[in-house]
């Protein structure tokens, strides 16, 4: 029998049960009949069925390699019956076999997509037209985007501007993003692309980023107001990608002895413009007057979370090496909430001094995921338990340096687009 989508309560109804079912059961479901095959392949289904997917926990996977991906069910990283065994997923048809994989990275994943760049850098040599003869050689930088889709298996490969400038120069700067403009129901990719010439400071440059639209499958260079010193992969908040920007003080603060300055940086992904969020001030006035080092994460509640690592501490296995405040509400300074702090001694046996932790998810029993990276070994996950005091590791593996994200299994698929 054939179901007809007319608006009624019982349209409503089985619109609101399939929602609700797994990938696997909705790709079947689609030749029950017509009208279901349509409403199932509907841009309205497609939002529905993603933002109640991507609200559930037991969906959530832990991604990370290329050769070949794998993944970790979220429920999975709970279990503290030890290190758990990854699955391997098929890398993406356009990652070719010839390119070397090692020049990807991961640049975020957002509604089960996940963005990937690769960047190719080549020379090339040009003979002026004039009677000196002078030769001059030329980097060519172009970034090769994909956008994957795991769970459909579904794939693009996307060509980046390229742009030639004087050899020693710079063309994808330091960070980069990726996200959902709910507005106009786009994916856009963030990548600075900056110039380093000598005869200019890198502090009086305005900053310059590379927009890439899905769905119109075009670059915009845009340069910006002002000057951002920022790094690494933006952290999706709220429609935003922050970045944490620290610079140095020319002079130490005179109460705390602090010499960093740090605030986070967003761009809104629907006006496409920068703005400040926070700044870290009164954070490090409540700290320790010593070295310290900042990093930035999420929680799975979707707020920001700060983390303050004291080097000496750390080094002489002493107090705490890290101490994470999280923004409750976003954008408000007076929500951070100092949440969790971590024993330096939680560390013993991990490397040492060729240890360095990173914190970059805490889940919602305020477990703490933290990335080891070691020197020369396999690199380790492991879950800080505030509650019982315990560092146990749940992944060993060699291959994080290509990134390492959280995803939802959803219908979304780049092709439909690009």
């Amino acid at each position: 029998m054939e179901v007809i989508l007319d608006g009624s309560l019982a349209s409503e109804i089985l619109v609101e049960i399939l929602s609700r079912l797994p990938f696997q059961s909705l790709r079947q479901f689609r030749f029950v009949c017509k009208s279901w095959c349509t409403l199932i392949s509907s841009s309205y289904f497609l939002i529905k069925h993603t933002r109640v997917t991507v609200g559930d926990r037991s969906r959530l996977k832990f991604l990370y390699g290329l050769d070949p991906p794998r993944f970790i069910h979220y429920e999975a990283l709970l279990n503290k019956d030890g290190p758990v065994a990854p699955r391997k997923l098929v890398a993406p048809m356009c990652v070719k076999e010839d390119d070397n994989r090692y020049s990807y990275r991961l640049i975020g994943s957002c509604n089960g997509l996940i963005c990937l760049y690769c960047e190719d850098t080549h020379e090339e040599t040009t003979e002026e037209e004039d009677t000196t003869d002078e030769v001059i050689q030329l980097h060519l930088c172009s970034v090769d985007l994909v956008v994957w889709n795991p769970c459909t298996r579904d794939a693009c490969r996307l060509s980046g501007p390229t742009l030639p400038t004087l050899l020693g120069s710079v063309f994808v700067g330091a960070f980069s993003g990726f996200g959902y403009d709910s507005t106009t129901q786009d994916y856009k990719v963030i990548v600075e692309f900056t110039d380093s010439d000598p005869d200019i400071s890198a502090s009086a440059s305005p900053t310059r980023i590379a927009i890439f639209s899905l769905k119109t499958s075009s670059w915009r260079l845009v340069e910006c107001q002002k000057h951002y010193e920022l790094s690494g992969n933006g952290c999706l908040v709220n429609g935003t990608l922050n970045w944490l920007e620290t610079k140095n003080r020319e002079k130490r603060c005179p109460l705390t002895s602090q010499n960093i300055c740090s605030r986070i940086i967003s761009f809104d992904l629907a006006k496409e413009t920068f703005q400040e969020v926070a700044t870290l001030t009164n954070i490090f006035d409540k700290e320790c007057d010593h070295e310290l080092s900042v990093g930035i994460g999420t929680t799975m509640g979707n707020c920001l979370f700060v983390y303050v690592h004291d080097r000496h501490n750390h080094n002489y296995n002493m107090g705490f090496a890290y101490t994470i405040w999280v923004m409750k509400e976003y954008g408000i300074e007076k929500s951070w909430t100092k949440l969790v702090q971590i024993p330096s001694d939680m560390f013993h046996g991990y490397g040492g001094f060729t240890c360095y932790p990173k914190p970059k998810w805490m889940l919602e029993n305020d477990e703490v995921l933290i990335i080891l990276e070691e020197d020369d070994m396999y690199d380790e996950v492991a879950l800080y338990n505030p509650k019982e005091n315990t560092l146990r590791t749940v992944l060993q593996d060699y291959c994080f340096w290509w990134g390492s994200t959280f995803y939802t299994d959803t219908l979304v698929s780049p092709k439909n687009i690009c």
